[in-house]
């Protein structure tokens, strides 16, 4: 009896013991759960901060990418104005010219009429 109550006793004891054990272990790997949790949750909050920062960086390359575009057709309307003034500029010549010419030949034929009429 003794024995057995030895035992029982031991495997109460132990079973308390290890009750207790468990227990610590559970609370123990319950707070470790939560404060992995928490961890996790920190880390998973900081990753999606991170990964806003990256979406952020990924509008500000956008933005920036639109604002090099941007630049690029205004430095190529600005060439296509260049050209369209450079146009501009010989047609302006071409009718000067012509203008010049009309005068010239009006000039011409009042001499030779004035000159032929005396």
């Amino acid at each position: 009896m003794f024995d057995v109550s030895n035992n029982e006793n031991n495997v109460m004891f132990d079973v308390n013991n290890n009750k207790n054990n468990v227990t610590a272990n559970v609370n123990s790997n319950k707070n470790n759960v939560i404060a992995n949790v928490n961890d996790n949750k920190n880390n998973v909050i900081t990753n999606v901060i991170d990964n806003e920062n990256a979406m952020t960086n990924a509008n500000d390359n956008e933005n920036d990418r639109k604002i090099i575009e941007h630049d690029e057709n205004i430095k190529s309307n600005q060439l296509k104005n260049f050209d369209n003034d450079d146009q501009n500029s010989i047609n302006n010549e071409n009718e000067l010219q012509m203008k010049l010419n009309e005068y010239v030949n009006f000039f011409i034929v009042r001499f030779f009429h004035i000159f032929n009429t005396i």
